[in-house]
């Protein structure tokens, strides 16, 4: 049952059944990101070629046939989010058409970029336009945490066993093939970093922190299944970023809690105040070294941290071929650099390198109209539920920013398909919010009349 003072989402109430409402292919994309490894591609495909990518992409041309057959009509669902995201394209494809003088291999990876850039935008959208209540969010919600406590399973069983259970599903994924640039496990002090089903720990680590307020929203208002592994799973995915070593990871876990727990409800804040120290002392007794070495990693500095030095050492590099292409960079994706010391651990400046300042400014409104929209959401409305959905879109695209100064974090495939999601959401409550009757009136769940929209996702 749902926790005392909160007033829970019975999804079993009579009417339309809201799983069959939600598009089949978005909930599948979400669990193929979270689940299935990346790192396993069609050869003859490319780099793109990962399954959760070419599930997203079908879902993209779903989406378009939907549109052109007058099926669906996504002009009557308007949301801050969509503004970051047309922005983003356009800063995309001005700097795709300005590449000049680049190799035929930076040119495969711009194009590579707008097949994902396809993916991504598909799941902002359809997520908006399809998930109209917080039944059906709900639903996406009970993805999340599926897929999540998978990759906090595997992460926890690579810790602590040492050895890599995906091995035993990659040798069954006949027809494909390893494409590299998968870094499972990382040695920092006395521990061993683990990433799970994504390419590394601090992707692992961020993901997971975004992940995280979205489960505990779910599992206060879902009447579904059992209450104790909804917990259960809010607990195993936490337990999963802390396994990361990250200090990214710490970061967002942080951000996520202040961003989340003031919209909690009252009783579910007084728990929060003990569960909260109770996770953090129990991980620190369940592993140790963990404490030295994540003080260790806090403390350091680029004296003697070499990650940190790496991505001091890279400032006046890039502040040159910022300088040299200042408004529309190099091209989308076409920064491939050869020397892993030449890596940039910052979307920011990867962006600003490859897409000029002006994509660098749309990187920013990507991030932050979402962020806006959610948090205006939570603030403004009196459903609890409602309230605490908002905010954990907010966390989620909050940590999402926050992590994405410190890796380069649209690289990474994973992450490229999960916070997507999370854009999407803030138009869903934008959305919700909008069609509440008003602010006195009593909390309501219920969305508008069904819709081209709803059709959309019903053939879907």
């Amino acid at each position: 049952m749902a926790a005392r003072g909160v007033r829970a989402i019975d999804v079993r109430a009579p009417g339309r059944d809201a799983t069959t409402t939600v598009p089949l292919l978005l909930r599948v994309t979400i669990f193929a990101a979270l689940v299935l490894p990346a790192n396993m591609v069609f050869e003859a495909i490319g780099a793109s070629g990962y399954l959760a990518m070419l599930i997203g992409l079908a879902l993209f041309a779903v989406w378009v046939a939907a549109v052109t057959w007058g099926v669906h009509d996504p002009t009557r669902v308007r949301h801050p989010a969509r503004i970051g995201l047309c922005l983003f394209w356009v800063a995309t494809v001005v700097s795709y058409l300005r590449m000049g003088g680049v190799e035929p291999i930076q040119r495969a990876a711009a194009d590579r970029w707008l097949l994902a850039l396809f993916a991504m935008s598909v799941l902002v959208l359809a997520t908006a336009e399809c998930v109209r209540t917080v039944e059906q969010a709900l639903v996406i919600a009970r993805t999340v945490a599926l897929g999540a406590s998978v990759t906090a399973a595997v992460a926890l069983w690579q810790f602590v066993v040492k050895t890599d259970p995906l091995d035993l599903v990659r040798s069954m994924m006949v027809g494909m093939t390893d494409n590299g640039g998968g870094t499972t496990f990382q040695g920092r002090g006395l521990l061993t970093r683990v990433a799970g089903n994504t390419f590394t720990p601090i992707e692992l680590g961020l993901v997971t922190a975004m992940i995280l307020p979205f489960c505990v929203w779910r599992a206060l208002f879902d009447t579904t299944g059992r209450h104790w592994v909804h917990w259960l799973q809010c607990l195993l995915i936490a337990f999963a970023s802390f396994l990361t070593v990250s200090r990214s990871a710490v970061l967002g876990l942080v951000v996520a809690a202040v961003v989340t727990v003031p919209f909690l409800p009252r009783h579910a804040r007084r728990w929060a105040a003990i569960a909260i120290p109770v996770l953090i002392v129990g991980v620190f007794v369940t592993v140790p070294g963990l404490i030295a070495t994540l003080s260790a990693t806090v403390r350091a500095d680029s004296g003697n941290d070499p990650s940190l030095a790496t991505r001091v050492n890279n400032y006046p590099r890039v502040q040159a071929m910022i300088v040299e292409r200042p408004w529309f960079g190099t091209g989308p994706a076409t920064y491939l650099p050869t020397n892993a010391l030449e890596i940039l651990d910052n979307q920011y400046l990867h962006t600003a390198v490859e897409m000029g300042l002006f994509g660098l400014a749309a990187l920013v409104a990507l991030f932050l109209c979402p962020i806006v929209a959610s948090l205006s959401v939570a603030l403004w409305s009196r459903d609890p539920a409602l309230k605490l959905l908002a905010a954990s879109a907010a966390a989620a695209c909050l940590v999402a920013a926050v992590g994405s100064a410190t890796f380069d974090s649209l690289s990474f495939p994973v992450f490229r398909l999960i916070c997507p999601v999370f854009f999407g959401m803030s138009g869903v409550v934008w959305i919700m919010a909008r069609n509440a009757p008003s602010r006195s009136a009593a909390p309501s769940h219920t969305a508008d009349s069904p819709g081209p929209s709803v059709r959309f996702s019903e053939r879907t």
